[in-house]
């Protein structure tokens, strides 16, 4: 074992143990040498020797194996930069700037500073550190954020009212990584919450807020996907369960969401993904700021963005890709066509419950900044929208 860090070394050299006492196999060297170079920010590679004189004179096959390693030249620290923009017809445009700063290994070997800033349609600002604990898969991961944007409310795609929304707080994650498909967690977080009309109707069942809130839950992730977007194949459950607590204007309340994707390819050039989303607080009244919405690109693509909000919502996806064109290596997974059915339902104490479905159809461009998408959407209720989507880096 060979590095400039001795305490990144002592991490390695714990990977390197699965090559101990066993006959060298160049594909499970080549494994673990993989594992250090996993999350990007190592350079590794290794060797072979004759571990004894006796055998060296002998000519005997190498029968030990060192591993080196090294910090990549181009970083980390990363600092990336990335942009989304949605812009549709009778709709707000929104364009958000991203900045986020990666520093991995920060601390430790495994850990990971992250840093985000996102200027635009929204102000955002949010730091989070991910910190290993020793190499028995549990994790510690604190964070702070402050956010604060424009909420539109919408009366059968009409603006009716302009609020600001700001959230500002922090919590902290204790978990396990069970392998690289499987991590579960305990969350908890605080919050303090502004909310206040700035123009239109008062139509929101919280007038005016400024108060706090906390919740505590668990939290497990589950996914086989192999891209962000446009995977070909693979599965991702994301599920929390908890309970919202001390918060003003609200009742104490529990609350689960869930989202769960299924994809896969057939005849090798199409795709499709079949997805659901569910978020309740089982009609308990929660102040409006933290409720629950639909509404926009693949949450209801012919309505306004955030144009149903309530206290449950639940949301049915079939999306439909047929690639049509690749693209240079890494320049882009290719160009798609795609259509797809949607279909949600949105529950709140004020008025009846809301059925919305729609259709979509157009192109899509999956590349290393994003996805990039244009097209339109028909739903019920005459709801009608042209659309075009990009973003985002990371």
């Amino acid at each position: 074992m060979s590095g400039p860090d001795p305490s990144v070394s002592a991490h390695v050299a714990a990977v390197e143990k699965r090559l101990q006492d066993r006959p060298f196999e160049p594909e499970q060297a080549e494994a673990v040498v993989s594992t250090v170079r996993g999350d990007g920010a190592l350079d590794a590679d290794y060797e072979t020797f004759q571990s004894s004189a006796a055998g060296r004179a002998s000519g005997l096959p190498d029968d030990g194996v060192k591993i080196y390693w090294d910090r990549k030249a181009e970083g980390p620290p990363y600092l990336l930069l990335g942009t989304e923009v949605v812009a549709a017809n009778s709709n707000v445009t929104s364009s958000i700037f991203d900045i986020r700063f990666v520093d991995q290994n920060f601390g430790g070997y495994g850990s990971e500073l992250r840093s985000d800033v996102r200027i635009g349609y929204l102000t955002q600002v949010g730091t989070e550190y991910y910190r290993p604990l020793g190499s028995s898969g549990f994790f510690l991961q604190p964070r702070i954020q402050l956010l604060r944007e424009p909420v539109y409310i919408w009366d059968d795609q009409k603006r009716v009212s302009e609020r600001f929304l700001q959230r500002a707080g922090g919590g902290f994650d204790v978990g396990v990584t069970v392998n690289r498909n499987l991590q579960a967690s305990l969350e908890y977080q605080a919050s303090t919450i502004r909310w206040k009309l700035i123009s239109g109707m008062n139509s929101s069942p919280t007038p005016h807020l400024s108060g706090r809130m906390e919740s505590a839950a668990v939290h497990f992730v589950y996914t086989t996907r192999t891209a962000a977007i446009a995977s070909p194949h693979g599965t991702q459950i994301d599920f929390t369960a908890g309970h919202l607590f001390d918060t003003s204007a609200s009742a104490d309340a529990p609350f689960v969401k869930l989202n769960a994707r299924q994809s896969f390819t057939f005849a090798r050039t199409n795709l499709i993904s079949l997805s659901t989303e569910v978020n309740t607080y089982f009609r308990n009244t929660v102040a409006d700021p933290l409720r629950f919405t639909l509404g926009g690109p693949l949450r209801l693509y012919a309505s306004s963005v955030d144009e149903y909000r309530g206290t449950d919502t639940e949301l049915v996806r079939a999306i439909y890709l047929r690639r049509i064109a690749s693209l240079p290596t890494g320049i882009g997974q290719g160009v798609y066509l795609t259509g797809g059915y949607e279909q949600g339902n949105v529950w709140s104490p004020e008025h009846p419950a809301i059925f919305s479905q729609d259709g979509f159809g157009g192109v899509l461009l999956s590349t290393p900044v994003g996805a990039i998408t244009l097209g339109g959407a028909i739903g019920d209720d005459d709801h009608r929208k042209i659309f075009f989507t990009f973003g985002k880096l990371f």
